[in-house]
């Protein structure tokens, strides 16, 4: 044989050889790991981001902010119950679940696009998708907002504000029982677990 196809055949050997190692490693170490955060998830989606009985409180606040001028309440009452609300935003969470999606739906994803589980790959750009990155985000842009809008006492931006939220809070139920729930049950079980 010619040099040539010797140099072929080791490239050749190389590669498969490269590729059956990452494959054995992803299989026996990535993949279990991906699976137990893939269940953790799953778990987690079993409760609401924004539950009912807080979306109803929350239609309730807009039905009494109706001819309710909130310059009525002295400016540093409304600063110290802006910062209460900003208290309790849970940024942490949000900014986990922003990273989370970006990560899973861009390194994870492809991590099974070279396994040629395009399958699960699929599931995974559909769960975590940019969509529901941005919904996060905007949850996180809002809540900072309505704080604002109080200590200003600006009452219709804060009623706005709320609907915004309110409407965001059932598109992200929406997303959680139609998509992320589902889905992720499709991953688990694609991945033996």
């Amino acid at each position: 044989m010619d040099k040539k196809y010797w140099a072929l055949i080791i490239v050749l050997v190389l590669v498969v050889g490269g590729y059956a190692s990452y494959y054995a490693y992803a299989m026996t170490t990535l993949v279990p790991k991906d699976l137990k955060t893939f269940k953790d998830d799953l778990k987690a989606m079993e409760e609401p981001f924004i539950t009912p009985s807080e979306i109803k409180e929350m239609e309730e606040i807009r039905s009494m902010l109706e001819g309710v001028d909130l310059k009525v309440i002295p400016a540093e009452e409304r600063k110290k119950i802006a910062d209460e609300i900003r208290s309790e935003i849970p940024l942490k969470e949000l900014q986990e679940f922003k990273y989370n999606c970006s990560s899973n739906r861009e390194d994870v994803a492809f991590r099974y696009d070279v396994l040629l589980m395009g399958d699960v790959a699929k599931d995974i750009r559909e769960v975590y998708s940019k969509d529901v990155e941005e919904k996060a985000e905007k949850l996180i842009t809002l809540m900072n907002k309505m704080a604002d809008d109080f200590e200003k006492g600006d009452t219709e931006a804060l009623k706005a504000d709320i609907d915004e939220f309110i409407k965001l809070g059932k598109e992200l139920e929406n997303w959680r029982v139609k998509i992320g729930k589902p889905g992720l049950q499709r991953i688990v079980e694609k991945l033996g677990g």
